[in-house]
């Protein structure tokens, strides 16, 4: 249970520093609107920073597939397009391996 909370903390972290991120640039934008050409300049640091999210979401979703053995490699690239998508999926399906892992050990526990 200690790494399903590691893992949703790293996952909770990255989803709020991106959302507070691009809420910010929004924020900023409404506020601070001085000329067309500094807008279009922010509505791009914005979007960049959004792809820049999605893409370490991604690298994060399969490099914990790797690690954890999940054979689900399409759960990356749910996560490339939706993170919350991709994160949520790999909890449960992370979630159900470890039940897995757990029944098996206590049949083996029961016919000793």
């Amino acid at each position: 249970m200690k790494t399903f909370t590691k893992l949703v903390s790293k996952y909770a972290i990255l989803l709020t520093l991106s959302y507070l991120l691009n809420t910010w640039f929004i924020f900023w934008l409404i506020v601070q609107p001085k000329s067309l050409a500094e807008l279009n300049v922010w509505e791009s640091i914005n979007s960049y920073s959004g792809y820049f999210f999605q893409i370490i979401t991604a690298i994060l979703l399969f490099i914990d597939t790797k690690r954890y053995e999940l054979k689900f490699y399409l759960i990356p690239i749910a996560g490339l397009f939706y993170p919350l998508l991709g994160i949520s999926v790999f909890l449960i399906v992370f979630i159900y391996k470890e039940y897995e892992v757990f029944a098996s050990n206590s049949n083996l526990e029961q016919s000793s």
